[in-house]
């Protein structure tokens, strides 16, 4: 069971990595992107 286990537990942490890093990318660019507006 813990070696069936232990890939579905690496695509799960994967998965939230993935997700993680495209919220913060996202959060950056919206930073940026409001950056740039103010300095117009």
């Amino acid at each position: 069971i813990v070696f069936n286990a232990t890939p579905t537990i690496k695509l799960i942490h994967s998965l939230s990595n993935l997700t993680f890093l495209i919220m913060t990318n996202k959060e950056i660019y919206m930073f940026c992107k409001d950056h740039q507006d103010s300095r117009m």
